[in-house]
């Protein structure tokens, strides 16, 4: 004797399922537990904790070898396992009851050892046991060393009458890469000039003289 029934749950929980058998000269019972779990959704905001410093974006920038917390939510999802992966390697994972409750990822310094000082792209991944396929989102990771040796020397440019410039030479022993900021006075104003410097090797810089 076979017999079935098909019901619609309308929230997500962990369900008891009792079935009852009876004839004339007997009576069976049977239990069963169901747990009905909802997909995960996208990714919402995902944010970065380090050393006292927080951010909202696709990018990620932290003090290499410091404890580092990446927040992730989704919207929507239950039962949830993260996973932060470089690659196939698997850096931290963490789970959580419900997607849309704000959830830390801790990615420990021994993680960080594994990809080394420097940018690097990563995968947050969210699953659970519903889904064929786990919700994904690229996110670039920036491990900074501290500055240290910073080195520079300025000499004026080739034709200092005709295209007043300087040229500023400058190394750096670690913590690339480093956003220089060269502030430039003379005796009525001052101004600033940003340039990217992404190796420690020398690199020479010109800033125009605008004065």
């Amino acid at each position: 004797l076979e017999s079935s029934l098909v019901h619609r749950y309308t929230h997500t929980g962990v369900f008891t399922i009792t079935v009852e058998c009876s004839t004339s000269e007997w009576h069976v019972t049977a239990q069963g537990a169901i747990s009905v779990q909802e997909p995960a959704d996208d990714f919402g905001i995902v944010r970065c904790y380090s050393f006292n410093r927080s951010g909202d974006s696709s990018e990620c920038t932290a003090i290499y070898g410091s404890e580092l917390a990446i927040q992730v939510e989704l919207e929507a999802g239950t039962n949830i396992t993260y996973r932060v992966q470089h690659g196939e390697t698997v850096l931290a994972m963490a789970t959580a009851t419900r997607g849309i409750i704000p959830c830390n990822i801790t990615l420990s310094p021994e993680a960080q050892q594994q990809l080394g000082a420097g940018c690097h792209q990563v995968a947050l991944l969210a699953s659970n046991n519903v889904m064929a396929n786990a919700v994904s989102k690229t996110m670039q990771l920036c491990l900074l060393e501290p500055v240290e040796g910073l080195w520079a020397s300025v000499e004026p440019g080739r034709k200092p009458c005709l295209n007043p410039e300087l040229q500023v030479s400058v190394s750096l022993d670690r913590g690339t890469p480093v956003q220089l900021q060269f502030q430039i006075s003379g005796n009525k104003e001052s101004f600033l000039e940003m340039k990217e410097m992404t190796s420690g090797s020398l690199q020479v810089f010109s800033i125009p003289a605008r004065f």
